[in-house]
């Protein structure tokens, strides 16, 4: 390797350490830029930003082979320390997550009961409408499944009293 690549790359190297801070759990954490998701975002030199974890294992270890993932074995997201990540596929990941109860099999992910969603969907239950089995139903004007017209109707007729209600009452 030429002198001034390897230069370079030491220098990628020491830049990427600077945003990892050992953690008690035996970590490095990532302290730079996060994504909402908990992933650190971290730049693999000019003009190539990625997940924090895969410049890591493309700094630490090598390419990364196209289709496969960069995976925790900690499960801390934001963590970038070589040997706390492996490589694998899709399936590995979804397999690790389920054996480690990240992930729930064959449910659906469970929403705060206060949601506006979840009082959507005990409402239209409780008018005996269909939420789940593939009906398009809408919640609005404009709806027109001749199976629930009756039901959708006597919905619509019951929230246009409660805001009627509120509407006097304030």
């Amino acid at each position: 390797m030429h002198e001034t690549q390897q230069s370079e790359d030491m220098g990628q190297v020491i830049r990427f350490l600077r945003r990892a801070r050992p953690a008690q759990s035996g970590c490095w954490e990532w302290t730079g830029c996060r994504l909402p998701d908990g992933y650190g975002r971290a730049s693999a030199g000019y003009k190539q930003t990625g997940l924090a974890h895969r410049v890591a294992w493309t700094l630490f270890v090598g390419p990364i082979p196209e289709g496969m993932y960069v995976c925790h074995k900690c499960d801390n997201r934001s963590c970038v320390k070589p040997s706390h990540l492996f490589l694998g596929t899709q399936l590995d990941n979804m397999r690790d997550a389920v054996a480690k109860g990240r992930m729930a099999r064959n449910k659906q992910p469970q929403r705060p009961a206060n949601s506006k969603q979840a009082r959507h969907r005990q409402e239209r239950r409780r008018y005996g409408l269909c939420a789940y089995e593939g009906c398009e139903v809408v919640t609005g004007e404009n709806y027109r499944c001749e199976k629930h017209a009756a039901a959708f109707a006597e919905y619509n007729r019951r929230a246009r009293q409660k805001r009627k209600l509120s509407r006097e009452r304030s």
